[in-house]
């Protein structure tokens, strides 16, 4: 608790600190209509990849605009969605692998 808190305060001085706008590189951006996902050379899947029980469970990701404009952001701004259909006792996610 103690390390979180401070990590916390050391964060919010650094960013008080700053004294213009900050820019943070963008990693990947959601707004297109679909998420990428492929297979690499070695057969390891990349991109946003799907998992769950095998049989039952359900897992569905996609972009949406959201039902309330996220604030600082763009009209018409996208977010990730995930649909979740996990029975007792199943498992199920998404992972969004980075290529090398």
């Amino acid at each position: 608790m103690f390390k979180k808190t401070l990590s916390g305060l050391a964060l919010a001085l650094l960013l008080a600190a700053c004294t213009g706008p900050v820019s943070a590189p963008v990693i990947d951006d959601f707004e297109r209509d679909s998420l990428p996902s492929w297979q690499d050379p070695n057969g390891v899947l990349v991109g946003y990849v799907l998992w769950g029980f095998e049989s039952g469970a359900t897992v569905a990701i996609s972009t949406a605009i959201p039902p309330n404009q996220v604030p600082g952001f763009p009209q018409g701004n996208r977010v990730l969605k995930l649909d979740l259909s996990v029975g007792q006792n199943q498992w199920a996610g998404f992972n969004h692998s980075f290529t090398a």
